[in-house]
Protein backbone atom coordinates (compact mmCIF):
# COMPACT_ATOMS: atom_id res chain seq x y z
CA UNK A 1 0.00 0.00 0.00
CA UNK A 2 2.80 2.41 0.96
CA UNK A 3 4.63 1.73 -2.32
CA UNK A 4 1.44 2.31 -4.29
CA UNK A 5 0.95 5.70 -2.61
CA UNK A 6 4.53 6.77 -3.47
CA UNK A 7 4.17 5.53 -7.04
CA UNK A 8 0.82 7.20 -7.64
CA UNK A 9 2.07 10.44 -6.05
CA UNK A 10 5.09 10.34 -8.38
CA UNK A 11 2.91 9.69 -11.45
CA UNK A 12 0.44 12.47 -10.58
CA UNK A 13 3.30 14.91 -9.88
CA UNK A 14 4.86 14.17 -13.27
CA UNK A 15 1.53 14.75 -15.04
CA UNK A 16 1.21 18.22 -13.49
CA UNK A 17 4.86 19.02 -14.24
CA UNK A 18 4.50 17.95 -17.89
CA UNK A 19 1.37 20.09 -18.28
CA UNK A 20 3.25 23.06 -16.83
CA UNK A 21 6.26 22.50 -19.09
CA UNK A 22 4.02 22.09 -22.14
CA UNK A 23 2.47 25.51 -21.52
CA UNK A 24 5.77 27.16 -20.60
CA UNK A 25 7.90 29.16 -23.02
CA UNK A 26 9.57 26.57 -25.23
CA UNK A 27 13.22 26.97 -24.29
CA UNK A 28 15.31 24.03 -25.42
CA UNK A 29 16.11 23.10 -21.81
CA UNK A 30 12.36 22.89 -21.08
CA UNK A 31 11.86 20.56 -24.05
CA UNK A 32 14.63 18.25 -22.82
CA UNK A 33 13.12 18.34 -19.33
CA UNK A 34 9.65 17.55 -20.70
CA UNK A 35 11.07 14.54 -22.57
CA UNK A 36 12.87 13.32 -19.43
CA UNK A 37 9.70 13.56 -17.37
CA UNK A 38 7.74 11.71 -20.05
CA UNK A 39 10.22 8.80 -20.06
CA UNK A 40 10.19 8.61 -16.25
CA UNK A 41 6.38 8.83 -16.29
CA UNK A 42 6.20 5.83 -18.64
CA UNK A 43 8.71 3.97 -16.45
CA UNK A 44 6.64 4.47 -13.29
CA UNK A 45 3.42 3.51 -15.08
CA UNK A 46 5.15 0.37 -16.37
CA UNK A 47 6.32 -0.52 -12.87
CA UNK A 48 2.80 0.01 -11.48
CA UNK A 49 1.39 -2.15 -14.29
CA UNK A 50 3.86 -4.95 -13.51
CA UNK A 51 3.06 -4.85 -9.78
CA UNK A 52 -0.68 -5.13 -10.47
CA UNK A 53 -0.35 -7.32 -13.60
CA UNK A 54 -2.09 -4.86 -15.93
CA UNK A 55 -1.01 -6.56 -19.16
CA UNK A 56 -2.19 -3.97 -21.69
CA UNK A 57 -0.25 -1.23 -19.84
CA UNK A 58 2.84 -3.43 -19.69
CA UNK A 59 2.69 -3.88 -23.46
CA UNK A 60 2.06 -0.20 -24.21
CA UNK A 61 4.83 1.13 -21.97
CA UNK A 62 7.33 -1.66 -22.62
CA UNK A 63 8.56 -0.11 -25.85
CA UNK A 64 10.16 2.81 -23.98
CA UNK A 65 10.91 1.29 -20.58
CA UNK A 66 13.23 -1.45 -21.83
CA UNK A 67 16.64 0.19 -21.98
CA UNK A 68 15.31 3.54 -20.76
CA UNK A 69 18.73 4.27 -19.25
CA UNK A 70 20.20 4.46 -22.76
CA UNK A 71 17.66 7.18 -23.56
CA UNK A 72 17.71 9.10 -20.27
CA UNK A 73 21.52 9.24 -20.08
CA UNK A 74 22.04 11.49 -23.15
CA UNK A 75 18.82 13.39 -22.35
CA UNK A 76 20.14 14.43 -18.92
CA UNK A 77 23.52 15.24 -20.47
CA UNK A 78 22.04 17.47 -23.17
CA UNK A 79 19.59 19.01 -20.70
CA UNK A 80 22.57 20.14 -18.58
CA UNK A 81 24.33 21.57 -21.65
CA UNK A 82 21.14 23.30 -22.85
CA UNK A 83 21.12 25.41 -19.67
CA UNK A 84 24.11 27.24 -21.15
CA UNK A 85 23.93 26.91 -24.93
CA UNK A 86 21.72 25.77 -27.80
CA UNK A 87 22.18 22.12 -28.76
CA UNK A 88 22.18 21.46 -32.51
CA UNK A 89 20.04 18.33 -32.62
CA UNK A 90 20.48 17.82 -36.36
CA UNK A 91 24.21 17.14 -36.05
CA UNK A 92 25.20 13.51 -36.55
CA UNK A 93 27.46 13.55 -33.47
CA UNK A 94 24.44 14.61 -31.37
CA UNK A 95 22.17 11.95 -32.84
CA UNK A 96 24.91 9.34 -32.32
CA UNK A 97 24.42 9.60 -28.55
CA UNK A 98 21.02 7.92 -28.99
CA UNK A 99 22.28 4.99 -31.12
CA UNK A 100 22.65 2.63 -28.10
CA UNK A 101 18.97 3.18 -27.28
CA UNK A 102 17.95 2.42 -30.88
CA UNK A 103 20.18 -0.67 -30.86
CA UNK A 104 18.55 -1.81 -27.62
CA UNK A 105 15.09 -1.40 -29.21
CA UNK A 106 16.08 -3.51 -32.23
CA UNK A 107 17.95 -6.24 -30.36
CA UNK A 108 15.94 -6.53 -27.13
CA UNK A 109 12.75 -4.46 -26.92
CA UNK A 110 11.10 -5.54 -30.18
CA UNK A 111 11.86 -9.28 -29.72
CA UNK A 112 10.47 -9.11 -26.15
CA UNK A 113 7.30 -7.33 -27.27
CA UNK A 114 6.74 -9.83 -30.08
CA UNK A 115 7.17 -12.64 -27.57
CA UNK A 116 4.66 -11.02 -25.18
CA UNK A 117 2.06 -10.62 -27.92
CA UNK A 118 2.41 -14.32 -28.73
CA UNK A 119 1.69 -15.36 -25.13
CA UNK A 120 5.30 -15.59 -24.06
CA UNK A 121 6.62 -17.99 -26.72
CA UNK A 122 10.35 -17.59 -26.21
CA UNK A 123 13.08 -18.25 -28.76
CA UNK A 124 16.56 -19.46 -27.86
CA UNK A 125 17.79 -15.92 -28.47
CA UNK A 126 15.40 -14.47 -25.87
CA UNK A 127 16.25 -17.23 -23.42
CA UNK A 128 19.87 -16.16 -23.70
CA UNK A 129 18.95 -12.47 -23.25
CA UNK A 130 16.94 -13.29 -20.11
CA UNK A 131 19.80 -15.38 -18.73
CA UNK A 132 22.11 -12.34 -18.78
CA UNK A 133 19.43 -9.81 -17.80
CA UNK A 134 21.18 -8.57 -14.65
CA UNK A 135 24.48 -8.19 -16.53
CA UNK A 136 22.71 -6.11 -19.18
CA UNK A 137 21.13 -3.97 -16.46
CA UNK A 138 24.56 -3.34 -14.88
CA UNK A 139 25.92 -2.34 -18.30
CA UNK A 140 23.02 0.07 -18.79
CA UNK A 141 23.58 1.54 -15.31
CA UNK A 142 27.29 2.10 -15.98
CA UNK A 143 26.41 3.75 -19.30
CA UNK A 144 24.01 6.09 -17.48
CA UNK A 145 26.59 6.82 -14.76
CA UNK A 146 29.27 7.78 -17.30
CA UNK A 147 26.93 10.31 -18.92
CA UNK A 148 25.94 11.85 -15.59
CA UNK A 149 29.60 12.19 -14.60
CA UNK A 150 30.29 13.89 -17.95
CA UNK A 151 27.32 16.22 -17.36
CA UNK A 152 28.65 17.02 -13.87
CA UNK A 153 32.06 17.90 -15.31
CA UNK A 154 30.49 20.15 -17.97
CA UNK A 155 28.32 21.87 -15.35
CA UNK A 156 31.34 22.70 -13.21
CA UNK A 157 33.22 24.17 -16.16
CA UNK A 158 30.25 26.18 -17.45
CA UNK A 159 29.52 27.57 -13.99
CA UNK A 160 33.04 29.00 -13.99
CA UNK A 161 32.63 30.34 -17.53
CA UNK A 162 29.49 32.24 -16.47
CA UNK A 163 31.78 34.42 -14.31
CA UNK A 164 33.50 35.57 -17.51
CA UNK A 165 30.27 37.13 -18.76
CA UNK A 166 27.95 38.07 -15.86
CA UNK A 167 28.59 40.33 -12.86
CA UNK A 168 25.74 38.95 -10.73
CA UNK A 169 25.15 35.21 -10.35
CA UNK A 170 22.20 35.14 -7.94
CA UNK A 171 20.04 33.10 -10.37
CA UNK A 172 22.93 31.61 -12.32
CA UNK A 173 24.73 29.38 -9.82
CA UNK A 174 22.83 26.18 -10.77
CA UNK A 175 23.56 24.64 -7.38
CA UNK A 176 20.26 22.75 -7.66
CA UNK A 177 21.42 21.23 -10.98
CA UNK A 178 24.63 20.04 -9.34
CA UNK A 179 22.59 18.49 -6.52
CA UNK A 180 20.32 16.84 -9.10
CA UNK A 181 23.30 15.23 -10.83
CA UNK A 182 24.69 14.06 -7.48
CA UNK A 183 21.29 12.45 -6.74
CA UNK A 184 21.38 10.70 -10.12
CA UNK A 185 24.92 9.46 -9.47
CA UNK A 186 23.78 8.06 -6.10
CA UNK A 187 20.75 6.49 -7.82
CA UNK A 188 22.94 4.67 -10.32
CA UNK A 189 25.38 3.54 -7.63
CA UNK A 190 22.40 1.96 -5.81
CA UNK A 191 21.32 0.32 -9.09
CA UNK A 192 24.77 -1.13 -9.69
CA UNK A 193 25.12 -2.20 -6.05
CA UNK A 194 21.81 -4.08 -6.01
CA UNK A 195 22.51 -5.81 -9.32
CA UNK A 196 26.05 -6.75 -8.25
CA UNK A 197 24.65 -8.24 -5.02
CA UNK A 198 22.14 -10.33 -7.00
CA UNK A 199 24.84 -11.53 -9.42
CA UNK A 200 27.42 -12.44 -6.77
CA UNK A 201 25.36 -13.48 -3.72
CA UNK A 202 21.82 -14.18 -4.84
CA UNK A 203 18.29 -12.76 -4.95
CA UNK A 204 17.20 -10.14 -2.44
CA UNK A 205 14.37 -10.85 -0.05
CA UNK A 206 12.27 -8.25 -1.87
CA UNK A 207 11.83 -6.80 -5.34
CA UNK A 208 14.66 -4.28 -5.83
CA UNK A 209 12.50 -2.41 -8.33
CA UNK A 210 10.53 -1.00 -5.39
CA UNK A 211 13.61 0.85 -4.14
CA UNK A 212 14.40 2.15 -7.62
CA UNK A 213 10.82 3.30 -8.18
CA UNK A 214 10.74 5.18 -4.86
CA UNK A 215 14.13 6.79 -5.62
CA UNK A 216 12.82 7.83 -9.04
CA UNK A 217 9.76 9.45 -7.45
CA UNK A 218 11.87 11.36 -4.91
CA UNK A 219 14.22 12.66 -7.61
CA UNK A 220 11.18 13.74 -9.64
CA UNK A 221 9.81 15.73 -6.69
CA UNK A 222 13.17 17.48 -6.30
CA UNK A 223 13.77 18.12 -9.99
CA UNK A 224 10.19 19.26 -10.48
CA UNK A 225 10.41 21.80 -7.66
CA UNK A 226 13.71 23.37 -8.72
CA UNK A 227 14.03 22.75 -12.44
CA UNK A 228 10.72 24.16 -13.65
CA UNK A 229 11.61 27.78 -12.95
CA UNK A 230 15.21 27.69 -14.15
CA UNK A 231 15.84 29.68 -17.30
CA UNK A 232 18.72 29.03 -19.63
CA UNK A 233 21.74 31.29 -19.17
CA UNK A 234 23.30 32.57 -22.38
CA UNK A 235 27.06 32.19 -22.66
CA UNK A 236 28.75 33.35 -25.89
CA UNK A 237 29.95 30.50 -28.09
CA UNK A 238 33.55 31.75 -28.06
CA UNK A 239 33.65 31.00 -24.31
CA UNK A 240 31.77 27.68 -24.49
CA UNK A 241 33.81 26.39 -27.42
CA UNK A 242 37.19 27.65 -26.19
CA UNK A 243 39.33 24.51 -25.99
CA UNK A 244 42.03 26.46 -24.15
CA UNK A 245 39.84 26.90 -21.05
CA UNK A 246 40.44 24.25 -18.40
CA UNK A 247 39.66 23.67 -14.72
CA UNK A 248 42.75 23.52 -12.54
CA UNK A 249 43.13 21.41 -9.38
CA UNK A 250 41.32 24.10 -7.36
CA UNK A 251 38.36 24.11 -9.79
CA UNK A 252 39.44 27.54 -11.02
CA UNK A 253 39.00 28.35 -14.69
CA UNK A 254 42.32 29.02 -16.39
CA UNK A 255 43.34 29.65 -19.97
CA UNK A 256 46.45 28.20 -21.55
CA UNK A 257 48.98 30.87 -22.50
CA UNK A 258 48.63 32.05 -26.06
CA UNK A 259 50.29 34.56 -28.36
CA UNK A 260 49.91 38.19 -27.25
CA UNK A 261 47.19 39.93 -29.30
CA UNK A 262 47.57 43.41 -27.76
CA UNK A 263 50.36 45.90 -28.35
CA UNK A 264 51.82 47.72 -25.35
CA UNK A 265 50.02 50.92 -26.31
CA UNK A 266 46.70 49.02 -26.61
CA UNK A 267 47.18 47.53 -23.14
CA UNK A 268 47.69 51.00 -21.63
CA UNK A 269 44.73 52.42 -23.60
CA UNK A 270 42.32 49.65 -22.54
CA UNK A 271 43.39 49.95 -18.90
CA UNK A 272 42.73 53.70 -19.01
CA UNK A 273 39.30 53.17 -20.58
CA UNK A 274 38.40 50.58 -17.95
CA UNK A 275 39.52 52.96 -15.20
CA UNK A 276 37.32 55.69 -16.65
CA UNK A 277 34.11 53.63 -16.94
CA UNK A 278 34.58 51.82 -13.62
CA UNK A 279 36.07 54.44 -11.30
CA UNK A 280 34.50 57.61 -12.73
CA UNK A 281 31.38 56.53 -14.64
CA UNK A 282 30.79 53.76 -12.05
CA UNK A 283 29.33 51.32 -14.52
CA UNK A 284 29.45 48.61 -11.84
CA UNK A 285 26.39 50.18 -10.17
CA UNK A 286 24.32 48.54 -12.92
CA UNK A 287 23.31 45.27 -11.23
CA UNK A 288 22.66 43.63 -14.63
CA UNK A 289 26.02 44.59 -16.12
CA UNK A 290 27.44 42.02 -18.55
CA UNK A 291 30.75 41.65 -20.32
CA UNK A 292 29.10 42.81 -23.56
CA UNK A 293 27.84 46.01 -21.86
CA UNK A 294 31.30 46.87 -20.57
CA UNK A 295 32.95 46.03 -23.90
CA UNK A 296 30.53 48.31 -25.73
CA UNK A 297 31.38 51.20 -23.41
CA UNK A 298 35.11 50.98 -24.12
CA UNK A 299 34.69 50.23 -27.86
CA UNK A 300 36.11 46.71 -27.92
CA UNK A 301 34.61 43.29 -28.66
CA UNK A 302 33.50 41.23 -25.67
CA UNK A 303 35.77 38.41 -26.82
CA UNK A 304 38.84 40.67 -26.76
CA UNK A 305 37.83 42.17 -23.44
CA UNK A 306 37.46 38.71 -21.90
CA UNK A 307 40.98 37.80 -23.05
CA UNK A 308 42.34 41.13 -21.78
CA UNK A 309 40.80 40.75 -18.31
CA UNK A 310 42.10 37.19 -17.97
CA UNK A 311 45.60 37.83 -19.31
CA UNK A 312 46.43 41.37 -18.21
CA UNK A 313 44.34 41.87 -15.08
CA UNK A 314 44.71 38.24 -13.92
CA UNK A 315 41.07 38.02 -12.87
CA UNK A 316 37.59 37.32 -14.24
CA UNK A 317 34.93 39.82 -15.29
CA UNK A 318 32.79 38.75 -12.31
CA UNK A 319 35.61 39.32 -9.81
CA UNK A 320 36.66 42.63 -11.42
CA UNK A 321 33.18 44.18 -11.21
CA UNK A 322 32.50 42.91 -7.71
CA UNK A 323 35.87 44.22 -6.51
CA UNK A 324 34.71 47.73 -7.46
CA UNK A 325 31.30 47.13 -5.85
CA UNK A 326 32.94 46.10 -2.58
CA UNK A 327 35.24 49.14 -2.68
CA UNK A 328 32.22 51.41 -3.25
CA UNK A 329 30.42 49.75 -0.32
CA UNK A 330 33.42 50.29 1.98
CA UNK A 331 33.63 53.99 1.08
CA UNK A 332 29.94 54.55 1.71
CA UNK A 333 29.75 52.91 5.13
CA UNK A 334 32.93 54.65 6.35
CA UNK A 335 31.72 58.06 5.18
CA UNK A 336 28.60 57.88 7.41
CA UNK A 337 26.56 59.25 4.50
CA UNK A 338 24.14 56.30 4.60
CA UNK A 339 23.18 56.15 8.28
CA UNK A 340 19.53 55.52 7.42
CA UNK A 341 20.39 52.52 5.24
CA UNK A 342 20.93 48.94 6.36
CA UNK A 343 24.16 47.25 5.27
CA UNK A 344 22.24 45.33 2.61
CA UNK A 345 20.55 48.56 1.51
CA UNK A 346 23.96 50.12 0.86
CA UNK A 347 25.18 46.95 -0.90
CA UNK A 348 22.18 46.90 -3.24
CA UNK A 349 22.89 50.55 -4.08
CA UNK A 350 26.41 49.46 -5.04
CA UNK A 351 25.19 46.94 -7.64
CA UNK A 352 24.59 43.70 -5.72
CA UNK A 353 21.44 41.70 -6.43
CA UNK A 354 21.71 38.96 -3.83
CA UNK A 355 22.31 39.42 -0.10
CA UNK A 356 23.86 35.95 0.14
CA UNK A 357 26.24 36.62 -2.76
CA UNK A 358 27.21 39.99 -1.29
CA UNK A 359 28.13 38.47 2.09
CA UNK A 360 30.09 35.65 0.44
CA UNK A 361 32.03 37.99 -1.88
CA UNK A 362 32.74 40.52 0.89
CA UNK A 363 34.06 37.83 3.27
CA UNK A 364 36.25 36.35 0.53
CA UNK A 365 37.68 39.74 -0.51
CA UNK A 366 38.05 41.45 2.90
CA UNK A 367 38.28 38.50 5.30
CA UNK A 368 35.50 39.89 7.52
CA UNK A 369 31.72 39.99 7.38
CA UNK A 370 30.21 43.39 6.43
CA UNK A 371 29.05 43.90 10.04
CA UNK A 372 32.49 43.06 11.46
CA UNK A 373 34.09 45.49 9.00
CA UNK A 374 31.66 48.26 9.98
CA UNK A 375 32.38 47.73 13.70
CA UNK A 376 36.14 47.78 13.06
CA UNK A 377 35.82 51.08 11.22
CA UNK A 378 33.80 52.53 14.11
CA UNK A 379 36.54 51.56 16.59
CA UNK A 380 39.23 53.12 14.38
CA UNK A 381 37.34 56.44 14.30
CA UNK A 382 36.98 56.42 18.08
Amino acid sequence: MFFDVILIAGIVTIIFIMLFLFRKKKEQSSIFLLTIFFVVFVSLVNFYANVHNVKYLIRITGFIIEGAGYLLAPLFYFYTLSLFKTIKLSRINTIAHFFPFLLNIICITIPLMVSNFYDGNTSEYLKFIKSIWEELFVLESFYFLIYILKAFQKLQKHQKIVKSYYSNLDMKNFSWAKQMLICLIAYQVINIGLSTYILTIGPLGFDEDYILAINSSLIIFYLGYHGLFQSSIFIPSYLIDNKELTLDTNSKLTEKPKKEIFTQSEIIEIKNRLKDVLEYQKLYLNDSLTLADLASKISITDKKLSIFINQHLQTSFYELINYHRIEAFKKRITSNSDKNFTLWGVASECGFKSKTSFHRIFKKQIGLTPLQYQKNQSHIKE
